[in-house]
């Protein structure tokens, strides 16, 4: 066989086209919801770490050099996404919600930019929003 018996195919099937793009389309959907279920989790953890670890409560103003020298040394390995303003979120989500089972279905429901934005209010502005 020389392949000159093979035949040259005609133009596909709209129909078997739209489905392998739905597949195709599907497919990243699944994928880009898992990532953000998992950075969700991950900036619950970071915050939750830097807040229980690191702060501890009464030393502010050691935390808040560490965590601006945190955010250094993160934002020159990962990139921006670690700054200190972001950092600062991810604390701030972790105080709002305490136990990681909670966190799990919201990660599920909810982007990052959903949960952070909110975060990036001053205290007394999230009891406000919070009561209203």
């Amino acid at each position: 066989m020389d392949g000159s018996d093979l035949a040259v195919p005609g133009p596909i099937d709209d129909a078997l086209f739209g489905d392998v793009a739905d597949l195709i389309d599907g497919a990243r959907q699944q994928a880009a919801a898992a990532v953000n279920s998992e950075l969700v989790l991950l900036y619950w953890s970071v915050g939750k770490r830097v807040r229980e670890e690191v702060l501890g409560g009464e030393r502010a103003a050691y935390g808040q050099q560490v965590i601006k020298l945190l955010s250094e040394r993160l934002t020159g390995r990962y990139g921006r996404s670690w700054s200190r303003r972001n950092i600062e979120r991810m604390i701030h989500f972790a105080e709002w919600l305490h136990h990681a089972e909670k966190c799990a279905p919201l990660a599920r429901k909810l982007t990052w930019t959903n949960i952070s934005e909110p975060m990036a209010q001053a205290p007394s502005e999230r009891k406000r929003s919070a009561t209203a």
